[in-house]
């Protein structure tokens, strides 16, 4: 590759990137309809992380931020839902640990499993697995 077309790629992504808030104000009314743009807010979690933490509407939620080619904001509610769903274990019941920013793993009911974000979305990383029940 040229590195006209490295610059290029890298600009175009850049501004791909750029304005995340809008984005992410935007995913996070997908989620939450009944939310409008002004009740919702977001903050960078720590410095240098590319995680947000969302407020709207009595709702918080955290996005992790991925960008390849799109950007994409993935929220743990989300997994919390996937994980409810395939481990039969209540939303409530589930502990949500990061393990890195693109990575989390969640555990309840005596199940464990690890999601990655990827540009199309939470990736399972692991088969169900059983544990003691804590």
């Amino acid at each position: 590759m040229t590195r006209l077309a490295l610059v290029l790629a890298a600009l175009l992504l850049a501004v791909g990137c750029k304005n995340h808030h809008r984005y992410l104000t935007r995913q996070f009314r997908l989620l939450h309809p009944e939310c409008r743009d002004g009740d919702i807010g977001s903050e960078r979690r720590r410095e240098g992380e590319e995680v947000f933490l969302v407020r709207g509407c009595g709702v918080e939620d955290t996005a992790h931020h991925v960008c390849s080619t799109r950007c994409a904001y993935h929220f743990e509610s989300v997994v919390r839902r996937r994980a409810a769903f395939s481990t039969s274990c209540p939303e409530e019941s589930l502990v949500i640990t990061e393990l890195s920013p693109h990575e989390i793993g969640v555990e309840g009911c005596g199940v464990r499993e690890v999601y990655e974000a990827s540009p199309s979305g939470w990736i399972p990383r692991s088969e169900p697995e059983r544990v003691p029940v804590r």
